[in-house]
Order: structure tokens, then C-alpha cells, then sequence
């Protein structure tokens, strides 16, 4: 196996700005690690076959346009089999490519295919999501579009055929103590396959503990979805 990881961070150029106010840095971040396998398949008649797969994983990112406001990001990867196609991409993936919108210091906005995990919400979407925070005390977000092909390909997801929406708002009263709620629906070729809706409470009140609690129910098979209690002592 061969791996070579390459990453390139070029230095912040600032933008054109008023002179009053400090200037707002761009940068861009790329990444790329190229793997390769060689191996050999043997038969039963006594040939053998020489292989050769590469996988080039990318990620990338450009931050502090319109004045700090946009950020894009992205991350796929590109394979090929050189014994079978020497000249194009075969399975190749598409992870993640969204931009990013932050609107003050308490909203902000994703447009794209991103990743989503937290509270009965875990999938790959293509679609929006809205987000705000005030502190530490409150964080609420919702979201939706349509969930990913299972392969991540560059096809987007259809609304038609995958559709998915879904909300989370956590709340934290107190430095020891964080409640969520969230709740999701999702549709399969047009019929209501999920309708989840949990919470959470995660705490450290016991000294040297610190226990978390999880619960989720889907309305739309009538059963309970997870029920989950873990407890760290240290």
C-alpha cells in the first residue's frame, strides 16, 4: 500500500475594507491523500491477474468571504481500478460541498450536502439548514430537503423519492445540565417511512459522573426507537 498525504493551507490575503474596521482575512484550505493497493489475484488454471486501486480523498474549503460571512467546504473521493479502467473514476463519492451563511453572531445558514447528527437526526442531506444560538443557553436548529443517495454519487437526492425535514432545540439551564428535544419526518417514495421524535438529558450534577439519557419514538411505526442510559465515573 502506498499513501501519500498532501495539504496545502496558503497564507490569509485580507479583503478591501473600510480603514475604520480591521480587515476581514480570506484563506482556503485544500487536502488530498492518494492511496494506492497492489495485489494479485490467483486462479485456479494457474493465471494470475495484477491489480492496481487508487483512491484520491479530497477536502477543501474557502473561508472569510463577503466579509466573513460565507464559507464554502467540501470532501469526496475519486477511485478507479487501472486493470479495468485506466482512464476514468469508477464509485466515486461525493461526502460533503454546502455553503456556509453566518448572519451576526447568532444565525447561521447551510445550503448544500452536509451531515447532520445529533438527537434522532443522522443522515447525509441535500438540502437547508437553519441554525441559532444565544450562548451557551440555547441552540435550536431545522432543517430539510431530501436525504442522499446511499452511494453519496453526484446525483442529488430526490424529494420525490427520500424527503426528510426535522427540528432539535437544546436548552442549558445551568453549566451541569443540558435538556434537548428533536424530532424528524421522513417520506419513501411518497408514503411516511419515519416520524421520530426524542430527548436527551445530559448532566454532571454527581460529582466525578457524568450521565446521559436518550429516548426517541417513531410515531409513524408506533414503537420505540431507542432507549439508551449511559454513565461515566471517573
Amino acid at each position: 500500500m502506498l499513501c501519500i498525504p498532501l495539504l496545502f493551507v496558503p497564507g490569509p490575503t485580507a479583503l478591501a475594507q473600510d480603514q475604520s474596521q480591521p480587515p476581514v482575512p480570506t484563506s482556503w484550505q485544500l487536502g488530498l491523500r492518494s492511496t494506492g493497493y497492489f495485489y494479485q489475484d490467483q486462479y485456479g488454471d494457474g493465471t494470475s491477474d495484477n491489480r492496481f486501486q487508487n483512491y484520491q480523498a479530497v477536502t477543501g474549503s474557502l473561508s472569510g468571504l463577503a466579509d466573513g460571512h460565507l464559507i464554502f467546504r467540501g470532501s469526496g473521493r475519486f477511485t478507479n481500478d487501472l486493470a479495468y479502467n485506466p482512464a476514468g473514476f469508477e464509485n466515486s463519492r461525493l461526502y460533503s460541498g454546502h455553503v456556509e451563511a453566518r448572519m451576526g453572531s447568532r444565525f447561521r445558514a447551510r445550503i448544500g450536502r452536509q451531515f447532520l447528527q445529533g438527537g434522532v437526526q443522522g443522515l447525509t442531506l441535500d438540502g437547508a439548514w437553519l441554525g441559532y444560538r444565544q450562548g451557551s443557553l440555547l441552540d435550536a436548529s431545522i432543517w430539510g430537503g431530501a436525504r442522499s443517495p446511499l452511494g453519496k454519487g453526484f446525483e442529488l437526492g430526490s424529494l420525490d423519492n427520500d424527503a426528510a425535514a426535522g427540528w432539535r432545540v437544546a436548552v442549558r439551564p445551568s453549566r451541569k445540565w443540558r435538556v434537548a428535544v428533536s424530532g424528524a419526518y421522513r417520506e419513501r417514495y411518497g408514503l411516511v417511512s419515519e416520524k421520530p421524535i426524542g430527548a436527551e438529558v445530559n448532566t454532571s450534577a454527581l460529582k466525578g459522573t457524568r450521565l446521559l439519557g436518550r429516548v426517541a419514538y417513531d410515531l409513524a411505526q408506533d414503537t420505540w426507537a431507542k432507549i439508551q442510559f449511559q454513565a461515566r465515573w471517573r
